[in-house]
């Protein structure tokens, strides 16, 4: 792969892969260094993928269903910039992890045990699990 479409720029570009720094990566609005290889430089998950199934095939990857659209598997994310950047996650005692509304889809699991310590609880109005203000107070204290 020599190049690549930049959608923002409307242009042919180099290659994500062929970034050989970091500072070219970060750098590169369509790139993201590699936390598994911290020199190598991939494309972001929203712009290797396009459908939910081949995004969901990708280890590094998965399917935000409220935006339709691919993204970084929060786990995989070691900044707080870079979480806080992807819809689906949110930094909580030092680590990214998925907010409650993608971690639990029903009632049943949002209120379970797990669901509790993990500070989320079903809102009924909107349907969906989500944080509650002890676990912002808890782990931004």
């Amino acid at each position: 792969n020599e190049c690549m479409w930049d959608i923002a720029d409307d242009i042919c570009t180099e290659s994500c892969l062929r970034l050989n720094t970091t500072e070219a990566c970060e750098a590169n609005q369509m790139c993201i260094v590699d936390t598994k290889k911290p020199r190598d430089c991939d494309i972001k998950c929203q712009y290797r993928h396009e459908s939910r199934n081949s995004c969901e095939s990708d280890e590094q990857c998965t399917w935000n269903p409220y935006k339709g659209v691919c993204q970084r598997v929060c786990n995989l994310l070691f900044s707080e910039g870079d979480c806080m950047n992807e819809p689906m996650c949110e930094w909580r005692g030092g680590k990214c992890i998925r907010q409650c509304r993608y971690r639990y889809k029903t009632s049943v699991s949002c209120d379970s045990p797990a669901g509790r310590l993990d500070f989320c609880r079903w809102d009924r109005y909107r349907g969906q699990c989500r944080n509650t203000c002890d676990g912002y107070l808890y782990f931004n204290d």
